[in-house]
C-alpha cells in the first residue's frame, strides 16, 4: 500500500528512523523487497534481505 499512498509509509516509519539513530544502527533487515525499499526511503538507512544477516553470520 505504500506505493500508492505514500503518506502511508512516512507516518509508519516515522520513530523507526530516530530509534535506529538512538541504537546506532547503520543498516536493518526485512524478509521482503518492497518493505526494504519503503523502509530505506522512510529512514534513510539502507534495508537487506535477512538472507543477508544468514550469510553474515555463518561466515
Amino acid at each position: 500500500r505504500g506505493f500508492e499512498l505514500p503518506g502511508l509509509v512516512q507516518s509508519a516509519t516515522k520513530d523507526v528512523g530516530p530509534a535506529m539513530q538512538n541504537a546506532q544502527c547503520t543498516e536493518g533487515y526485512t524478509n521482503a523487497r518492497s518493505c526494504s525499499l519503503s523502509l530505506a526511503t522512510g529512514t534513510g538507512k539502507s534495508w537487506r534481505s535477512l538472507f543477508h544477516l544468514l550469510k553474515d553470520c555463518t561466515d
